[in-house]
């Protein structure tokens, strides 16, 4: 046993002048570093507080890993995790039955409209096809947002695409054992309050490092980053949402960085021209024929510019 963690710590040292494997499918890449899936995870039990702003590393490993590269060389935004849900839910059931303050297929909606917008700029994919919205991620909301904490598509919205707040700790880790490397790499990844709950597959060998794999491991690693090491016991200090912010997230999304703004503006954008519309409608400014007829309505005033504050002040003074 000795020998063997020996062994380990001599790789972990000299990992960068391991030898790519060369391997064509990502079977073959799990087969020849050992890596199974043969058993579930396992989680820790959260804390009452618990919430997570989740996101994929796209590495050559697991389902959305995989799926992830499709859209992005970094990371892929899974949701919000929430928890404990504050309206009676039972699974299976329907959630217009569910006790939530607001109208389901509304909510629903106006989240779809508002993710269809940035849903690629936040990484927010559909793991069945990166390129398609707005189900799968209107799902999330339902679940994590509406069912359990009746929050409002905006509260959400916010939840999953503001980056400010960069103390947000570490409280979710998902990871593998990878025997030839002799270290726990990470898969999936969360910040927000709460305990860390580290969800690891029966393979994960306690106290062995933690890795974010990069380049020089073949179609396992981030291609575009250096392989990074983590202490499994001060995990927590090390991976910090600044760190994964600024090493992760700002060179797969620049805007993150350079102007964290932009999804606000964007979604304001959007209400905007949105409540324009309703308004121009509720005006029967639609067309000639509504505006006449809206017009005609209102009195009959005049379409000039000038006309209608004259003809206003001739009433009043005619009244009085």
């Amino acid at each position: 046993m000795a020998t063997a963690k020996l062994v380990c710590v001599l790789l972990v040292m000299f990992q960068q002048e391991l030898v790519p494997v060369q391997s064509s499918t990502a079977e073959e890449l799990d087969y020849e570093y050992g890596i199974q899936f043969t058993d579930e995870f396992e989680a820790t039990v959260p804390s009452p507080d618990w919430e997570s702003l989740v996101f994929w590393l796209a590495n050559g490993v697991g389902y959305f890993g995989r799926a992830c590269r499709h859209h992005s060389k970094y990371y892929c935004l899974d949701a919000y995790h929430t928890q404990a849900p504050t309206f009676s839910f039972s699974p299976g059931e329907d959630l217009s039955s569910a006790e939530i303050p607001f109208d389901v297929e509304a909510s629903k909606a106006w989240f779809g409209v508002m993710i269809r917008e940035i849903f690629l700029e936040i990484s927010m994919i559909n793991y069945q096809d990166p390129s398609d919205c707005c189900e799968v991620q209107s799902l999330k909301y339902l679940k994590f947002g509406l069912r359990n904490k009746g929050w409002s598509p905006d509260t959400y919205m916010f939840k999953i695409s503001s980056y400010h707040n960069e103390s947000k700790p570490l409280n979710l880790l998902s990871a593998v054992y990878v025997p030839k490397m002799c270290l726990n790499m990470i898969m999936d990844i969360g910040f927000g309050p709460g305990n860390l709950r580290r969800d690891h597959h029966a393979s994960v060998v306690e106290g062995a490092p933690y890795v974010i794999l990069g380049r020089g491991f073949g179609n396992l690693g981030i291609s575009e980053i250096d392989s990074v090491t983590f202490d499994y016991w001060n995990v927590t200090s090390e991976l910090t949402f600044h760190w994964f912010k600024h090493n992760i997230m700002c060179k797969g999304n620049p805007w993150i960085c350079e102007f964290e703004d932009h999804v606000v503006h964007k979604i304001e954008k959007k209400k905007d021209s949105i409540q324009m519309k309703k308004d121009k409608k509720a005006a029967g400014g639609g067309n000639k024929k509504s505006r006449r007829k809206n017009q005609k309505a209102k009195g009959g005033a005049s379409t000039s510019k000038s006309a209608g504050p004259r003809r206003r002040l001739s009433q009043r003074l005619l009244n009085f």
